[in-house]
């Protein structure tokens, strides 16, 4: 709190002091010190009246300077009270100056302070934070350490068993590298068989694809003239996944097939449409050549 501060015009106020001092004065002289001078001139009475007047009046005007006197050091002393109080107001008004000056330091102090709290706050939360994550960080790592730890254990367990199934064998014979790389060739081998083996049944399968498309085409052939047991020709079929012939052609016939041979076996293979599908999709071939005979 600031404190207050008397502030007073020292011209009002030193009038009004020296007013208050001569008033003090004058009531403080005997009243029967102050007399009018009156002058008469009608007896000897008045006349020693009017000396008598005179003597009293000289010690009065003795002892108004003396008064006067007092009063100037009153006024002195009390001039010098004035001064020292104006510099104590004034070394007062410094000391509020400097007092206010340095409460507005400890504020800014203070709020530095405070925004410095604030920011430690802050900073401790947000290192709690990153405690807490890490920690929570180090407990998840923990159990995925421990769920890898225990996957490797069981890796291990089973990496042993076989291991000594290994070795077992090993110890029921020492060549089994050597029958694994027989193994190994045998495998190759079989699957090359099978392989062969596949391709030999799809060829068949083929072979008989055909045939069947072969054979119904020779129960739609039809024909008005005779024709020679011995007429051969090769017919090459384009056809759609349906079944449906998209064009025919008869071709490399031998001596004994005539025109109308080849033109009835075109017209059979017209009436077997659509042809027979194969026995697996992957045989189908959109162009089909199979010799036809009567």
């Amino acid at each position: 709190m600031m404190p207050f501060i008397f502030r007073y015009p020292i011209s009002s106020f030193m009038a009004l002091l020296i007013h208050v001092v001569l008033g003090a004065l004058l009531v403080m002289i005997p009243q029967n010190k102050v007399e009018v001078m009156k002058v008469s001139l009608v007896s000897t009475e008045d006349s020693v009246e009017e000396k008598t007047q005179s003597e009293n009046k000289t010690p009065h005007m003795k002892t108004f300077a003396v008064d006067s006197k007092q009063i100037q050091l009153q006024l002195e002393k009390i001039k010098q009270q004035e001064q020292k109080k104006l510099n104590q107001h004034r070394q007062l008004a410094k000391q509020t100056q400097a007092e206010k000056k340095r409460l507005v330091e400890i504020k800014k102090k203070q709020k530095i302070e405070q925004n410095k709290l604030a920011a430690e706050k802050r900073n401790t939360l947000n290192l709690k934070k990153i405690a807490e994550k890490a920690k929570k960080d180090t407990k998840l790592a923990e159990k995925q350490r421990l769920v890898a730890k225990k996957k490797a254990e069981e890796a291990e367990k089973k990496t042993k068993k076989l291991a000594l199934e290994i070795k077992k064998r090993d110890l029921k014979n020492k060549q089994l590298a050597t029958e694994t790389l027989l193994q190994q060739e045998m495998a190759e081998e079989a699957a090359q068989e099978r392989k062969l083996s596949k391709a030999k049944d799809m060829q068949n399968l083929k072979e008989v694809y055909i045939s069947n498309i072969a054979s119904t085409v020779r129960s739609n052939w039809r024909t008005v003239g005779r024709v020679s047991h011995k007429a051969e020709c090769t017919i090459s079929i384009t056809q759609t996944p349906r079944g449906n012939v998209s064009s025919v052609k008869v071709h490399s016939c031998n001596r004994y097939s005539t025109n109308l041979f080849k033109k009835d076996a075109e017209k059979a293979v017209y009436r077997s449409q659509p042809l027979p599908k194969p026995p697996v999709d992957e045989l189908f071939e959109r162009k089909i050549d199979f010799i036809f005979k009567p």
